[in-house]
């Protein structure tokens, strides 16, 4: 997850014509954590805030993704 963000970061610093492909890509990996968190978010604070964090990332990129 953390990768993912951090390159659509660089490209949307650049303006990348790539932007929105990738925005694709982190919306997919935005889903995957997003599933997994949701398995521990009852026991651990920190899951359900990163589950929430990756879905807001989710709704953000798919303002950008074609």
């Amino acid at each position: 997850m953390i990768a993912s963000c951090s390159a659509i970061e660089h490209l949307a610093n650049y303006n990348s014509a790539h932007l929105p492909k990738m925005a694709r890509v982190v919306m997919d990996v935005c889903t995957d954590c997003e599933k997994e968190c949701r398995k521990f978010e009852k026991e651990h604070e920190i899951c359900k805030q990163t589950a929430d964090s990756c879905a807001a990332c989710f709704n953000e990129c798919k303002k950008i993704a074609v």
